[in-house]
């Protein structure tokens, strides 16, 4: 649709019908990343397909550069002159810059609490639980209630709240009915179908659902939102971003408490380096988010945005047994 803007707004009173310039809007395409010293730069582009070039070179960089952001904008030519658009008297054309301010979340790590929960056995009677828990402001233990209750106690303190659960909390879906078993992308050699993982993927469901459902009755008058977008939740002034650990190999401990930790770790580690932001897994044929169904089973609302509700996986590695 064609849409009349004005070319000389100085020149407006004198009612001059040549001022008036019909138009189509532009669209412009912004990739915002950073390299690994923490340089920020931005390409523009009228090209969706040279922008989605940009971010394949920066997703295939091998961690040398770290993706942050896709947008697009709506502009006139008429109106751009500013150099930010890459149009001040130019032809316009796609261009990089190296900004100089950074791009900061709202989130600020004092008001940020990290919790994950290593997936389990748990019973009252019997002492060795294969349940564990950790947060990074406190020693956590192996007691789902003191799980649920400190959770609590800090959405309570309007304090931003992050929870992982370290076991599958989505399973991809393949077009090729032989894919459907193997290993998803982040996993490598370890599938979520093999050893103990459809014991963890199970035992996942149904723990993750009553802990969603101890929360919200703890918490009757608060309205719980759970994000799986960072940039999503970052913009929220409250709610709860919801992640996945992956804890295996050489990351791996004896003690579930203590692989709760090193999850932890690493995702501070993810936050620090901006990793967090981007497509959170490689659900290209689509994906069943387990997590939602325990979600809407305790009655928690899910944050409706346009990316598929599951969750950013966090792989933990051997350093992160060492606090961050």
């Amino acid at each position: 649709m064609y849409t009349k803007t004005n070319r000389y707004r100085e020149q407006w009173n004198n009612h001059v019908d040549d001022n008036f310039k019909s138009e189509m809007p532009l669209v412009l395409y912004r990739v915002t990343w950073k390299n690994d010293e923490d340089k920020y730069f931005e390409f523009w582009t009228e090209s969706y397909d040279l922008a989605s070039k940009k971010k394949y070179e920066i997703d295939h960089s091998k961690g040398m550069l770290i993706y942050l952001n896709f947008e697009s904008w709506k502009a006139y030519r008429s109106d751009v002159h500013d150099e930010r658009f890459g149009y001040d008297g130019r032809k316009f054309g796609w261009w990089e810059k190296n900004l100089e301010n950074k791009i900061l979340d709202k989130t600020s790590d004092k008001n940020l609490i990290i919790f994950c929960a290593d997936i389990g056995r748990f019973s009252e009677i019997d002492t060795e639980n294969n349940f564990g828990w950790a947060s990074s402001t406190r020693q956590g233990s192996s007691d789902i209630y003191e799980f649920c209750k400190e959770i609590s106690s800090n959405i309570k303190q309007e304090k931003k709240i992050c929870i992982g659960f370290e076991c599958p909390l989505w399973l991809p879906l393949r077009s090729n009915p032989s894919e459907l078993t193997k290993a998803r992308e982040i996993e490598g050699n370890r599938a979520w179908s093999a050893g103990a993982g459809p014991y963890v993927t199970t035992t996942g469901l149904v723990q993750t659902a009553w802990i969603f459902r101890e929360i919200k009755n703890l918490l009757p008058n608060h309205d719980l939102t759970a994000y799986f977008d960072w940039h999503d939740f970052t913009q929220a002034k409250d709610g709860i971003f919801i992640w996945e650990a992956l804890v295996s190999g050489d990351a791996h401990s004896e003690s579930h408490v203590k692989d709760a930790e090193t999850a932890v770790n690493a995702f501070s580690r993810y936050l620090k380096k901006g990793y967090l932001r981007g497509e959170n897994g490689n659900s290209k044929d689509g994906a069943i988010s387990l997590i939602q169904i325990g979600l809407e089973l305790a009655n928690w609302k899910i944050y409706n945005s346009n990316s598929q509700k599951i969750a950013k996986v966090i792989k933990a590695d051997e350093k992160d047994k060492q606090e961050f």
